[in-house]
């Protein structure tokens, strides 16, 4: 093999490359923007909290080799009202509304401040949740302060 061909070798898979990170970014851009349904409006819903459920990633041995435990925030047949809320934790809330049941990824606060059974006003985008403010009406007119 020549100087050249070991050359041009190399351009080919340079651009093979580049055309793989090409398709992974675009890959990214769809399911980010389309499955996720950021295109889509905000909505606002009456919805009832159905289930909390929360998630805890913890180091294993290794600091690369990090894994996640399921669980719930029910320590004894009770739910655990502490608010000791850890940043490395993942907290998610099952919503009913519309004649159908939808998890969201929400912020430790939100999943403090409600129990299972609460009804109120849902915003979202998509899949991703935007607010839930207990016991008030879909319907209700914007409070002016």
């Amino acid at each position: 093999m020549s100087v050249v061909s070991i050359i041009e070798l190399g351009l080919i898979l340079a651009v093979v490359l580049g055309l793989a990170c090409l398709v992974a970014m675009v890959a990214y851009v769809i399911y980010y923007y389309v499955i996720m349904g950021l295109l889509q409006p905000a909505r606002r819903v009456q919805a009832v909290v159905l289930r909390k459920s929360q998630r805890a990633c913890e180091l294993a041995d290794s600091l690369t080799d990090a894994f996640c435990l399921s669980g719930s925030a029910e320590v004894d047949g009770a739910i655990d009202t502490k608010a000791d809320y850890m940043p490395d934790q993942e907290y998610f809330i099952v919503f009913e509304f519309l004649g159908k049941q939808q998890e969201f990824s929400v912020p430790a606060h939100v999943y403090a401040a409600v129990c299972e059974g609460d009804t109120g006003l849902l915003i979202y985008r998509g899949n991703l949740f935007r607010d839930f403010i207990p016991n008030v009406d879909a319907c209700a007119p914007p409070v002016k302060v």
